[in-house]
């Protein structure tokens, strides 16, 4: 089932994308994904199963007799190194974000005007119904719900230089 989002992008008139933007789009979605795969595998209950594994493996050494062929390591060292990953990731999902808050921006802003023109578009065709039937216009759900959509569009792309969003959920009248 289509969202309004995507109904609303259909039904423009205008091109929202170029080919280039959505090439580059569609890279970054693949970055933000590995990115957040990765920041996601790097918590403290991540880092407990590694350090859990690490002593399989170093009991394992030990029945061989091969107890020191393998480096030992505690458990902090293994959280901090978990935890430093965790940290390289999230950054590189804010700096994947910040790339694609440049283009998201002017998109957003070309979907706000169509979605202005299907609104208007439907309002008048509505307003002409009530009119034939000599009944005052009010507004229905969906003519309200497309005037709130321009403003929700503009809000999906973020402002802030710390947030971590994929450009599809920025963008989700766009097929990725």
């Amino acid at each position: 089932m289509e969202s309004m989002f995507q109904i609303v992008a259909r039904e423009s008139r205008q091109k929202l994308v170029t080919e280039a933007e959505l090439k580059t789009l569609r890279r970054l979605q693949g970055e933000w994904q590995k990115a957040n795969e990765l920041a996601r595998g790097c918590g403290i209950d991540a880092a407990f199963n590694a350090y859990l594994d690490h002593q399989a493996k170093l009991t394992l050494a030990a029945r061989a007799g091969k107890l020191h062929d393998h480096q030992a390591r505690s458990r902090e060292e293994i959280e901090a190194d978990f935890l430093r990953r965790g940290d390289a990731a999230k950054q590189l999902l804010r700096e994947i974000t910040a790339e694609a808050v440049a283009i998201a921006r002017p998109i957003a802003g070309k979907f706000a005007e169509a979605a202005h023109e299907v609104a208007a578009k439907i309002e008048k065709a509505e307003a002409a119904t009530f009119a034939e039937w000599g009944v005052a216009y009010q507004p229905s759900a969906l003519v309200l719900a497309l005037r709130r959509l321009p403003d929700q569009a503009r809000a999906r792309v973020p402002s802030s230089p710390y947030a971590a969003m994929a450009p599809q959920q920025m963008l989700p009248y766009l097929d990725f």
